[in-house]
């Protein structure tokens, strides 16, 4: 459903002793009392009940574009104004977003850059840099939240240069800290 770009929601339950339940309450309370990565202790704490669960169903969800969105977006790419799209779904999700809003047109190339070291990123734009020479009608790229949290530690300069030569940018599973760490960078 997912790579139909549609919002996917899956439900499920399990049972719980109240041994259990007390448990996870007292992990979940220390999570939420620790000073230092916080929200990550929280998240650890939610996904270790969401195992063995038996599945209800699911849902997708169309989210429907605003009237324009598409025309807005093809006409700022063919102005040559680089969109980026920052957002917290998932890579299949962003990109079947941005096929479908015409943030990235259906003839362009998409590069999906993925590494989380200085070695494994200067290779990754070496090859970008060949991609972007070599596409005619323009490329984008894709990335993911930990991809980005590697550029803007071990390559930022580096990053905001490659990324100067795509249409569009689609950074996915992106947390709102990112999003202004990114916005603070490119303004720069």
């Amino acid at each position: 459903l997912a790579q139909e770009g549609l919002r996917t929601l899956v439900f499920g339950y399990k049972h719980l002793s109240e041994a259990q339940y007390a448990d996870f309450a007292e992990q979940l309370c220390n999570a939420k009392l620790t000073t230092e990565n916080r929200a990550e202790n929280v998240a650890l704490v939610q996904e270790s009940l969401e195992v063995n669960l038996e599945l209800i169903g699911l849902t997708g969800v169309e989210d429907r574009l605003q009237p324009d969105v598409q025309r807005s977006l093809e006409e700022l790419r063919n102005a040559d104004i680089k969109v980026w799209m920052l957002t917290g779904d998932k890579v299949e999700t962003g990109i079947c977003i941005a096929r479908s809003t015409r943030l990235v047109d259906r003839s362009q190339r998409i590069f999906h850059l993925s590494g989380t070291t200085h070695t494994d990123l200067s290779n990754q734009f070496d090859l970008f840099s060949n991609s972007a020479y070599e596409a005619a009608q323009g490329i984008a790229m894709v990335l993911d939240g930990s991809t980005l949290a590697a550029c803007l530690t071990e390559l930022p300069d580096r990053f905001v240069a490659e990324t100067n030569k795509c249409t569009s940018v689609v950074i996915c599973r992106c947390s709102p800290t990112q999003k202004a760490e990114v916005v603070n960078l490119v303004r720069k």
